[in-house]
């Protein structure tokens, strides 16, 4: 089995701006990534993400 290419390395962002954890799956069908809440430049002071933070998850999800 062919090793995923991490999510920093096939999107254009960098650092805490990438949301992906891991690319779990891809062909030429599509992709499964994860992606784990943590604490990024976009937290709220929960800790908690606004929920335009999915739509970018998705984003990077479709770039990978």
């Amino acid at each position: 089995m062919k090793a995923l290419p991490a999510p920093a390395a096939v999107i254009p962002h960098v650092g805490s701006c990438v949301l992906l954890t891991e690319i779990v799956h891809a062909d030429e069908h599509g992709l499964d990534a994860r992606a784990r809440i943590t604490p990024t430049p976009y937290s709220a002071p929960d800790g908690s993400l606004p929920g335009w933070c999915g739509l970018e998850i998705l984003a990077q999800a479709v770039s990978a």
